[in-house]
């Protein structure tokens, strides 16, 4: 079974539900970014 990939408007729409999430420069990906203070801040305890 193969699978179709979804159209421009498909994945705008659906990234619309996902907050944090955008489509990568790459047009083929999406991306979720986090930011620190410092690298300690990243790895809870």
């Amino acid at each position: 079974m193969t699978r179709e990939k979804l159209n421009r408007e498909a994945i705008t729409a659906a990234l619309a539900e996902l907050e944090g999430w955008s489509l990568a420069a790459d047009g083929a990906s999406i991306k979720r970014s986090f930011g620190f203070k410092n690298f300690s801040e990243a790895f809870p305890s």
